[in-house]
């Protein structure tokens, strides 16, 4: 998307657990395949198929291929540990709720001469360069998962509004 984007987005600040400047030997290998068959760079859409068809290829392999089982299968799926995949150097795995435990990455939009994670374009292309990376992130960040479990679930009447009347 970045290269639709004018100037205006150099600078802009974000996090996410994907970008294609993560220097990771699975992501380059992966990324100069995509790159070669699809013409440009791979975003976080690719990456996330690529990464959920390894976790289910790693379950697969942990139930020795007994996926008739639903139940079975499933308990596979959210025990699997995906090792390097595309977003990190490490394990990916879930917590005991079902969503991933991985690394957030602090992204900056600049624009970069020749990158060498871009195998197709020359010239200056504007790229989430990793300013910062936060390693085992959970769902619940940097909280006590017993203390944030007490708190009232997020709506529009909690956190009350202080600003509103």
């Amino acid at each position: 998307m970045l290269p639709a984007l004018g100037d205006e987005v150099l600078g802009y600040i974000s996090p996410l657990h994907y970008t294609a400047a993560l220097n990771t030997e699975s992501k380059k290998k992966f990324q100069e395949k995509y790159q070669k068959r699809f013409g440009r760079i791979p975003c976080y859409y690719s990456e996330h198929s690529h990464v959920a068809a390894m976790w289910v290829v790693q379950a697969i392999n942990d139930s020795k291929g007994n996926v008739e089982s639903k139940e079975d299968f499933l308990r596979a799926i959210k025990k699997a540990k995906v090792s390097n995949p595309l977003r990190m150097d490490g394990i990916l795995s879930l917590d005991e709720y079902g969503s991933p435990i991985q690394n957030i990455h602090i992204r900056k939009v600049e624009k970069v001469e020749n990158h060498p994670k871009d195998f197709i374009r020359k010239g200056p292309v504007k790229w989430n360069s990793v300013i910062d990376t936060i390693p085992d992130v959970s769902q619940f960040g940097k909280y006590d998962l017993k203390v944030y479990m007490k708190e009232p679930t997020f709506s529009h009447n909690y956190p009350p509004c202080k600003d509103c009347e």
